[in-house]
């Protein structure tokens, strides 16, 4: 997403990320119990995924959080007045360029081919991303990727120990 938000930079397209809680607390990352400790996770998370947007913090009750949906990793797309103009319940960078790419061709090109705006909703496939959760996970602990992934998740991310 860091590419995506500087590609699309010089087309007044703004990017934030919204951190709302530890998706799968453990032993390095335990559930969020003050605001100082969330900025401290955020902090950490900026420099370990090389984070350039900026971070905003959602309140210790998940105020923006249920606003949006409660998904764990939503992404929006918002237009001028709050048209939404992409809305999905799982982050996909390819998607997120789609959506971007449409909604821009349709502003530059709404007045010369009179486009109007029509609203869709579509089901989207994932698949072949656990390596990259495994690996993302293993910041939170061993604990965070058991319960998501299991036992083979663990002998994934640690080797034939299953820990670290």
């Amino acid at each position: 997403m860091e590419d995506i938000a500087e590609v699309y930079a010089d087309r007044s397209v703004r990017s934030v990320f919204v951190y709302v809680r530890e998706a799968h607390p453990a032993e390095n990352l335990p559930p969020l119990a003050s605001m100082e400790q969330k900025r401290d996770h955020a902090r950490q998370f900026r420099k370990e995924q090389k984070i350039k947007r900026p971070i905003l913090l959602d309140d210790m009750t998940g105020s923006c959080h249920k606003a949006f949906g409660t998904l764990p990793n939503m992404t929006w797309l918002i237009g001028r007045g709050g048209l939404i103009l992409y809305k999905a319940a799982w982050t996909r960078p390819d998607d997120v360029v789609a959506a971007l790419n449409e909604s821009w061709g349709g502003y530059q090109r709404r007045r010369e081919d009179s486009l109007m705006p029509a609203y869709s909703e579509r089901m989207i496939w994932r698949a072949g991303e656990d390596d990259r959760f495994i690996e993302l996970s293993k910041r939170a602990g061993p604990q965070a990727i058991e319960e998501m992934f299991g036992k083979d998740g663990l002998k994934q991310a640690y080797g034939d120990k299953g820990k670290p």
